[in-house]
């Protein structure tokens, strides 16, 4: 046995790097890192060293759990094709395991492996990589993260960085507790940045982010997917300076209904704290090019005077954004060519909202059968998509969501629209009367249109050709809109002009 370990990995010097090669099996990735210092203890090189493990049908079994004290640590897969080298927990003589794959407490980097807590007994733990030290960056790159009953990073101290890049994220919380799948929990420790860029979200019960209080000084949020992500919640930034979320597609993000509007929407954000200015810091948000879009058949049953689907902002949210923000949503189906089963959120909209079902009875996500037990080669779904739209609706003329996915466009590659604000709805509170106030450089056919925050079409108001300059609309909406907080979109030629009102 001690023979066996010692061969199962083995050290390359490459130029300056220093690479340690590692067998699959169980521990071997424990013991090439855990016995990599000298004599004395001390680490060896550890700014240059990289760990490097296997693409192959196999198994790295972590047989305890991987803590980094002080030092940086990078894991990765060899270059070239196969599956990724896949992480799983072992479980021991007394039946514990590790607990997470990693807890860092130093630099933490990832790239092109997958990674799970469904461990060999068939238990899933609740955190994959877990922040545990001051001012440290996490970078994920080309990752599957998959199964974990709470969250994908939990983030324990202040002043991190969180760098996730072109990976996957899916099956986050269990739906018999649907307030615990998270795929970023701060625990309310302040976070310096936060980027997430070409990554895929499917499957997370509760949020994207859990902000539990403390700051974000900046977040770029930017072409990536999010499908069934949130059951009331989406992105809870809280206090942020920065934000850029851009060129997403949001589908059935913050999917279950709600009795009641508190504390619910798919972008939470809240105004700069005193402590982000006394740094120098002014907020500024920019929401700009992304599609949004629920599956109302799902929720059919529920939906009366008692519920409504959650908004896209909460209140403070929409006072922070432009109109032209919320403008630049597009309510549309990407038709994504697979999706995870609707039979999954079917489940966890009934279980949610039905009194007389037991939400502990809320039965899994469903998924396709791994071609083994635990292990699949690849993500087991295809969000690849045919809307003309999101294929070119980027601020880059590109497509929206995540580019490691292929958008097709069979109306060609186009700019994306050209968004003005160039309206006034006033008063506004209002109750009765309103008045509509708009210019426009050419003749035009020009469409008004009122949303709601859902993304629902509550009204056409206009749908006629005006001359080029100043008119204004009025409208009696008496009766016509409950209380709340409401979009106006205008069309005008190929020019989108948006603004909100509020109906008291």
């Amino acid at each position: 046995m001690i023979f066996l370990l010692m061969a199962a990995f083995t050290i390359n010097v490459s130029a300056q790097t220093r690479y340690i090669d590692v067998a699959p099996g169980i521990g071997t990735l424990n013991t090439a890192i855990n016995g990599d210092t000298t004599e004395t203890g001390e680490r060896i090189d550890p700014d240059n060293t990289v760990y490097r493990l296997q693409r192959v049908e196999d198994i790295y079994y972590i047989s305890e759990l991987i803590e980094n004290i002080d030092y940086p640590l990078t894991v990765v897969a060899e270059d070239g094709d196969g599956p990724r080298p896949y992480l799983a927990l072992k479980t021991d003589a007394d039946g514990n395991n590790p607990g997470y794959c990693f807890r860092a407490k130093g630099d933490l980097t990832i790239k092109g492996l997958h990674l799970t807590l469904l461990d060999d007994l068939g238990a899933v733990e609740r955190r994959i990589v877990r922040a545990s030290a001051d001012n440290i960056t996490i970078i994920v790159d080309d990752c599957w993260f998959d199964e974990a009953s709470g969250n994908a990073v939990r983030i324990d101290n202040i002043g991190n960085n969180l760098f996730l890049t072109n990976s996957v994220f899916s099956n986050l919380g269990d739906p018999s507790d649907p307030d615990n799948g998270r795929a970023i929990d701060d625990r309310g420790n302040n976070i310096d940045t936060l980027v997430i860029e070409d990554c895929t979200f499917y499957n997370v019960t509760s949020r994207m982010i859990r902000d539990g209080g403390g700051y974000i000084k900046y977040s770029k949020v930017n072409n990536s997917t999010f499908v069934n992500v949130g059951g009331h919640r989406g992105f809870d930034f809280g206090v942020i300076a920065g934000l850029d979320f851009t060129n997403n597609i949001l589908h059935n993000v913050g999917f279950i209904p709600r009795d009641t509007a508190s504390s619910s929407a798919v972008i939470m954000i809240d105004p700069i704290s005193q402590e982000l200015l006394d740094m120098g810091l002014t907020q500024s948000i920019n929401i700009s090019n992304n599609m949004i879009f629920r599956d109302t058949t799902l929720m059919e049953e529920y939906l009366n005077d008692s519920t409504i689907v959650t908004q896209i902002f909460n209140e403070t949210g929409l006072e922070l954004v432009n109109a032209d923000a919320l403008s630049s949503f597009y309510h549309e189906d990407a038709n994504f060519e697979n999706l995870p089963s609707s039979e999954s959120l079917q489940n966890l909209i009934d279980y949610g909202l039905d009194a007389d079902l037991l939400i502990e009875n809320t039965p899994d996500w469903i998924l396709p059968e791994p071609p083994n037990t635990i292990y699949h080669l690849d993500v087991p779904f295809s969000f690849n998509y045919s809307n003309a739209t999101a294929a070119t609706g980027a601020t880059h003329g590109g497509q929206l969501g995540d580019r490691n996915w292929t958008a097709s466009s069979p109306l060609g590659i186009a700019d994306a629209k050209p968004f003005v604000n160039n309206m006034r709805v006033y008063p506004t509170p209002a109750s009765s009367n309103v008045n509509i106030e708009f210019s426009i450089e050419n003749n035009a056919l020009v469409m008004i249109t009122v949303y709601d925050l859902t993304g629902k079409k509550v009204s056409s108001l206009i749908n006629n050709m005006y001359s080029a300059g100043s008119h204004r609309v009025n409208w009696d909406l008496s009766n016509k809109l409950k209380p709340g907080i409401y979009l106006v979109n205008m069309q005008a030629g190929d020019k989108t002009y948006a603004t909100k009102l509020i109906v008291k």
